[in-house]
Parts: structure tokens; sequence; C-alpha cells
């Protein structure tokens, strides 16, 4: 299997812990919750969507 092709993993393991780490920090810092949505309707509402025209 060429180089360009081999899986990531150790480096995605590592990016995942990063990304956490820094979600935890940003909302400590803006003394929000944090919580994972638990559907894609509470992620992406659409009902309330703005039309674009």
């Amino acid at each position: 299997m060429p180089d360009a092709h081999r899986p990531l993993g150790s480096i995605m393991r590592a990016r995942k812990e990063v990304y956490r780490q820094s979600s935890l920090l940003r909302h400590r810092l803006n003394q929000q919750e944090r919580r994972e949505p638990r559907s894609a309707d509470e992620a992406l509402p659409l009902k309330n969507a703005v039309p674009h025209h």
C-alpha cells in the first residue's frame, strides 16, 4: 500500500483528543454546558430556517 493511502489512525486519535480538550476549555471559558446533540434535528434545526432568496 502506498504511504499516501495508509490509515492515519494514531494521528486521528491524537486529533480527536485535542478537539475534545479544546471544546472543554472553550465551554469552561464561555461558562456554557458542554453536551452533544441527541439527534440531527437538534444540531441542525430546519423548522425555523430562514429561506434564502
